[in-house]
């Protein structure tokens, strides 16, 4: 919005994402999100984004991947353009590294769910119930849901027969007037992280959200979903 409503003039942004203290699976996504910058600014020649990274503190893989996803790498105190070519960057390509643990599995099919009434229930089953709903209307009409606890960490995952195709899905803001659309970005502002991988294989997105006390949230989410599969059934 900043850099729409600055059209025609410089404008200037700093960005980090990116710190020691985050787990593999956010700074995975922080270089992801870095590549989509890319893309989603692609079109603004007047806008350049400075991201910082504290090389002291940051694993050497990490810093690895900067080239990969910023064009002018500054390692050695001078800023040099990279040669490489200009590919597009597949943010959903690859895979998710499997449970830790053995999750609880609940499978779902168009006959017999249809919905969720949010309003009811808390950010996490919201989340989860758009992401079934996006399954319903544009996975195939089917799909696998999976629940697990990975220490402090409390996962859902969905997995479907869909395909995404737009790179920036979940992270463009819905106009307020349009019909749909809104989970994967509602499922970005619910959750402390949110994980996309799609292909030809099929598309699963996973939610992490960091819970203190974890197994009363584990339960109370079952029985939100086992409440929106009795609700649901036609």
């Amino acid at each position: 919005d900043f850099v729409d409503e600055h059209r025609g003039r410089p404008v200037r942004g700093i960005g980090e994402p990116v710190w020691a203290a985050r787990s593999p699976a956010a700074l995975e996504e922080c270089h992801r999100h870095e590549a989509l910058l890319n893309l989603a600014f692609a079109e603004d020649p007047d806008f350049q984004l400075l991201c910082p990274y504290d090389a002291g503190s940051l694993p050497s893989h990490v810093l690895e991947r900067i080239v990969l996803s910023h064009r002018h790498p500054d390692q050695t105190g001078g800023s040099h353009e990279r040669v490489e070519s200009d590919h597009r960057f597949d943010a959903f390509a690859g895979q998710l590294p499997p449970p830790a643990v053995t999750p609880d599995t609940l499978d779902f099919g168009l006959a017999e769910r249809a919905g969720l009434d949010a309003t009811a229930v808390a950010d996490l089953i919201t989340a989860t119930s758009e992401l079934a709903a996006n399954s319903i209307m544009h996975g195939g009409g089917s799909g696998t849901l999976r629940l697990w606890q990975d220490g402090a960490t409390l996962l859902v995952e969905v997995e479907d027969r869909g395909l995404i195709e737009e790179p920036l899905v979940g992270r463009l803001r819905p106009d307020i007037t349009q019909e749909g659309g809104r989970g994967l970005w509602l499922a970005n502002q619910l959750c402390d992280l949110v994980q996309i991988r799609s292909g030809v294989q099929g598309t699963v997105v996973r939610l992490h959200m960091q819970v203190g006390e974890s197994a009363p949230v584990l339960e109370r989410l079952g029985a939100g979903i086992g409440r929106w599969a009795e609700h649901s059934s036609a």
